[in-house]
């Protein structure tokens, strides 16, 4: 993990291949028609903020993780799923509204949000040096303390993901073949 001013690493390849097969995918207009669970169809619709600055980066007051980093100076937040006539979706927040969050939830030392949606879930970056993924999704009216939170997954593994899955919350899925 790389300290957020360290400019010495390699740019995330794998949010960067993500990123760019994803905008072939999508129309003109930023749609792009899925399909998810129970037979849902619909056409959904992603927005991508311009990159964040090295000085916004630099107002977050922790250290982040470099390939969440390279998100952010590629898109200083996003929009991914949004049913535009149902809402929905998912939020990755801004360098600004990361700030904003922050200072409503007492959240533990070397935690922030990085995103909400699903009726005001939040996605957390959970920073642990006995973890190898950092990612913990908190339930809206859930507990920082729930251990089953953590989604043992980095963020350009998360990222990456959640676009293979249109947009569903795959870290849920159960493997039950025999149903």
């Amino acid at each position: 993990m790389n300290d957020k001013r360290s400019d010495s690493h390699n740019m995330s390849v794998r949010i960067k291949m993500t990123l760019d097969a994803l905008n072939k995918r999508l129309d003109e207009k930023n749609m792009l028609v899925v399909q998810n669970e129970e037979g849902f169809l619909g056409k959904l619709q992603f927005r991508f903020n311009p990159p964040a600055t090295e000085e916004e980066i630099k107002k977050l007051p922790f250290n982040i993780p470099s390939d969440y980093e390279d998100f952010l100076k590629i898109c200083n937040g996003a929009t991914l799923f949004d049913d535009p006539e149902n809402g929905g979706g998912l939020q990755l927040l801004s360098v600004e509204e990361i700030l904003e969050d922050y200072q409503y939830i007492d959240y533990p030392p070397d935690w922030f949000p990085i995103g909400y949606g699903y009726d005001g879930c939040r996605l957390i970056i959970a920073l642990a040096p006995e973890r190898k993924g950092y990612l913990y999704w908190l339930d809206n009216g859930g507990s920082l303390d729930d251990p089953f939170g953590f989604l043992n997954l980095t963020f350009e593994k998360w990222f990456d993901y959640f676009i293979v899955a249109q947009g569903s919350k795959f870290w849920e899925w159960t493997w039950d073949f025999n149903r």
